[in-house]
């Protein structure tokens, strides 16, 4: 039997989680998936897709998930705390 983890997060509460760490977004109801926009305004084209009810998230190149991969994380604040901000903070030490 695999193993799953089903984050107990609701719409509003990722919504309210992106707002206050300063990052914008879409929300997609049809699949429900939130596409949260790379903070770096020069890297415009890069978008994380997250669905919030999985856990599930990939990194979408100009609105494509072009190698098809998507990752587990346990909730919002992993994947924003540990991916999305953590990659520009180490982008930023190595310049």
């Amino acid at each position: 039997m695999a193993w799953k983890y089903r984050p107990e997060q609701d719409e509003e509460y990722v919504a309210d989680y992106l707002k206050d760490k300063g990052l914008s977004f879409t929300f997609d109801e049809r699949l429900p998936a939130f596409y949260i926009n790379h903070p770096d305004p020069e890297k415009h084209y890069i978008a994380y897709q997250y669905y919030y009810t999985t856990g599930r998230w990939g990194v979408m190149y100009n609105k494509r998930n072009k190698n098809r991969k998507h990752y587990r994380c346990k909730n919002i604040e992993t994947l924003v705390d540990k991916y999305i901000l953590n990659e520009n903070q180490e982008e930023g030490k190595r310049t």
